[in-house]
């Protein structure tokens, strides 16, 4: 069964207030509508007046959300990724990538990633619009999972380790989607990412991953106390104090 978009907007806007969450329930209603025609007729053949329609708005509406209908295919995409990003963040920042990539997956997170129609997304990517959005949303969901690793590790994005690690991660999640798609019915999502997920074991749960984070926070502490030291002692050869 398809995992609603518009319960997703929900969870991530329990907060929000009452305007921006009509305007954010609009705009999943259309992505959910859109899902559904591409599901049907297919990418190609799909019309954004029959999805406006479907999804109750003026097909001007739609276009003010969705400039194009690549925006649209790829709205899931984006989704999917802020769902995991989301959950991958909020885990303990002592946790070793490996420990928070394998809690972060959860069968919630990973269901936004699939659907009853698991070939749909690789379908869509057929079209060249919406294969150079997708390859642009990867790009940022890898990003974003680099600033997560690297504050484990104690460093920062610049560092090539984190931005290797989270290419890899990121890696693992769209080869267990090929897998899967292809035995949806005979296969678990999850289990198929967790079983990947195991190579990268050796190097994103390394004793030296653990004691790289150690030492990078226990470095910028040091910097910290010695900073003034240094003011003090280029003070007193100056004779100000």
């Amino acid at each position: 069964m398809r995992v609603s978009i518009i319960s997703r907007a929900d969870d991530a806007l329990g907060s929000a207030g009452l305007r921006e969450r009509k305007k954010q329930r609009t705009r999943q209603s259309i992505a959910e509508a859109a899902a559904q025609v591409f599901d049907e007729v297919g990418y190609e053949k799909a019309r954004t007046a029959e999805i406006a329609r479907r999804a109750d708005v003026a097909e001007a509406t739609l276009f003010r959300y969705f400039p194009t209908k690549a925006d649209l295919a790829v709205e899931q995409v984006h989704w999917a990724i802020a769902r995991m990003v989301s959950a991958l963040s909020a885990r303990p920042l002592q946790e070793t990538p490996y420990a928070a990539v394998l809690a972060a997956a959860t069968p919630e997170t990973v269901l936004d990633l699939v659907s009853e129609r698991p070939d749909r997304i690789f379908r869509l990517l057929a079209n060249e619009q919406v294969a150079s959005r997708t390859l642009f949303a990867i790009f940022e969901a890898c990003d974003q999972v680099a600033v997560d690793i690297a504050r484990r590790l104690g460093t920062t994005t610049e560092d090539p380790h984190a931005k290797v690690m989270a290419n890899a991660c990121v890696g693992v999640v769209i080869t267990s989607l090929q897998e899967w798609s292809q035995a949806p019915g005979s296969s678990d999502a999850l289990a198929i990412f967790r079983r990947h997920l195991k190579v990268l074991r050796p190097v994103l749960d390394a004793e030296n991953v653990s004691a790289r984070g150690a030492r990078g926070a226990a470095k910028r502490s040091i910097g910290a106390v010695a900073q003034p030291a240094v003011t003090r002692r280029s003070s007193e050869k100056k004779g100000f104090v």
